[in-house]
């Protein structure tokens, strides 16, 4: 569920159209105001960091997780950030401390997504409401598979 040896004390809150979703706060996480970003769309992704002259490209996802290219965003959240960044775009964020939520692991059932992971793996419970949260793993392979799909930043 977690990066191996990453102890786990926040998770972010993420808020994305009318979908709420959790991610665990890593220290291999970045995350950028919309400010600090290049608002330049290449292929679907709607904006890139550039870092040390490679842009990083950052999706904005529907409900289906599919991008798209015109949706209101306030931060870009990068993964992978030791090799290739690539983000996700939110319309808010929030952290929330992890004894704050009970989080239960779940291995999907059914076929793979197309980038080779599942994007999430566990469930997580705040006072009475039920959230999904993203695998790690699973969000960095959807988002890389969708740089590959729609095109590289420039």
């Amino acid at each position: 569920m977690n990066p191996p040896g990453a102890p786990i004390r926040h998770y972010i809150e993420l808020r994305m159209g009318s979908s709420t979703f959790f991610l665990a706060n890593t220290p291999l996480l970045v995350i950028e105001p919309r400010e600090n970003m290049l608002v330049k769309p290449v292929g679907l992704a709607a904006a890139q960091r550039v870092v040390q002259g490679v842009a990083w490209p950052a999706f904005s996802l529907d409900a289906d997780m599919e991008p798209v290219a015109d949706a209101p965003w306030t931060r870009a959240i990068f993964l992978n950030t030791a090799e290739h960044g690539v983000g996700i775009l939110v319309d808010d964020l929030r952290l929330v401390p992890v004894d704050h939520l009970r989080v239960e692991p779940f291995f999907p059932l059914g076929p793979l997504p197309p980038g080779g992971e599942p994007l999430f793996d566990a469930a997580a419970m705040e006072t009475g409401t039920l959230t999904l949260v993203f695998s790690t793993r699973g969000l960095i392979a959807h988002l890389l598979y969708e740089e590959r799909r729609h095109g590289h930043a420039q």
